[in-house]
């Protein structure tokens, strides 16, 4: 930073759960170097709401930059609240005050302070005219930048179900905004990481999340040679309790048991395959799966070795044909294997942790005040501002 004044940021959005825990870090990034206000249900009261951003920001500003998420962002003026807040979320707060969320945008727009939007919920492949047009009322935005997004025709989209639903809205966005997006990712904090060594954990192999095609690929060929995968079965027996009632859909024992039984597992694993979907996003298994201690293996994202991963170093690349071969080494070389683990586990405490991240942001948001942000890189897993505007990117 260019002085010891701490960057303000007044940060707009709902105060709930999700099963995702970007969503619950995201405030602990945004305070952990910036001095950070919060405005929003859940955040502020409900008088302090109804008297709206406009007077909260003349009586707590000014700011260095208002920051909100795609709930504020992409908000209208509803007949009934979205199905999928009651049954995804767990708001703390009445859900009537959702109502609020479109005089909050419409204020947004009118800061006199520059505007930011932060995207770790968002479907980027999925994305509208109408969210390219919210978008573009935003001066910055915080997410996967054109390290991180290729065009739909040079990925596998098409080997997901979802697949054929696959745009280039963001692709094309980035195209002509790329100098305002901010590459931006998900974080892990200090409860995540386990240092059991690998020869302590029961379980060899485990798959966890969404069944990508990948993913499924690699359990059938594990199963095939006779490896017994873990798989995250847990959560079809949780969706039947949620169908009869014993689990409220939004319930808060719910997100947090799902999310310690996914930790509990991988703590529990030697070697853990993920991939980012056919889209080869850069999600949050890339980080969790180092931080646990487990060794990763995967299809590469896109960025893999700008986020500071480096296969046979701190991660092993492999396809799922080649999972049964691997196991071979593996157990061959355990002193290797743990090695391997115990680099990903250090590039991930180094870059991609709650406070790293946050470093990481208030670099940004000081440079921005300042005026002299031109675009930002991810090198070896810590983000570059550019010193110019057009400058290139290695890749």
């Amino acid at each position: 930073m260019h002085n010891s004044r701490l960057s303000r940021i007044l940060f707009l959005d709902i105060n709930a759960a999700f099963i995702n825990p970007t969503r619950t870090l995201l405030p602990l990034v945004l305070d952990s170097h910036c001095t950070s206000t919060f405005f929003g249900p859940g955040y502020v009261s409900e008088n302090v709401l109804d008297r709206g951003l406009d007077d909260y920001i003349e009586n707590h500003g000014p700011f260095d930059m208002v920051l909100t998420t795609s709930h504020i962002l992409l908000s209208t003026i509803w007949e009934k609240i979205p199905e999928g807040y009651r049954r995804s979320y767990q708001c703390y707060f009445p859900h009537r005050l959702l109502f609020q969320l479109n005089n909050i945008r419409e204020a947004f727009y009118r800061v006199p302070f520059p505007k930011a939007a932060v995207l770790l919920e968002s479907d980027y492949y999925n994305f509208t005219n109408f969210h390219i047009d919210r978008l573009d009322c935003c001066d910055y935005m915080f997410g996967f930048s054109d390290q991180f997004w290729k065009a739909v025709s040079n990925t596998n989209a098409d080997q997901e179900v979802w697949g054929g639903k696959a745009n280039n809205q963001w692709f094309d966005f980035l195209k002509r905004r790329g100098s305002d997006i901010v590459p931006f990712h998900h974080m892990v904090h200090s409860g995540e990481f386990s240092f059991r060594p690998l020869q302590a954990r029961a379980t060899e192999w485990n798959v966890p999340g969404a069944s990508y095609a990948a993913r499924r690929s690699a359990m059938l060929h594990l199963k095939n040679a006779k490896l017994k995968p873990m798989r995250g079965t847990y959560l079809r027996y949780f969706d039947l309790l949620r169908r009869i009632g014993i689990f409220p859909n939004e319930s808060q024992w719910r997100i947090k048991l799902l999310n310690n039984l996914f930790q509990l597992g991988m703590e529990n694993s030697r070697y853990v395959f993920t991939c980012g979907s056919g889209l080869m996003m850069p999600i949050r298994k890339f980080f969790e799966i180092p931080a646990s201690g487990a060794l990763m293996v995967c299809t590469p994202c896109n960025g893999f070795e700008a986020l500071g991963f480096h296969n046979g170093i701190n991660a092993i690349i492999s396809q799922p044909e080649e999972l049964s071969d691997l196991t071979n080494d593996l157990r061959k070389n355990p002193d290797r294997a743990q090695r391997i683990a115990q680099e990903g586990q250090s590039v991930v405490l180094r870059h991609h942790t709650v406070e790293a991240r946050g470093r990481q942001f208030a670099r940004v948001v000081s440079a921005i005040a300042n005026k002299t942000f031109y675009g930002a890189f991810f090198e070896n897993g810590e983000i570059v501002l550019k010193q110019e505007k057009n400058e290139s990117v290695q890749r």
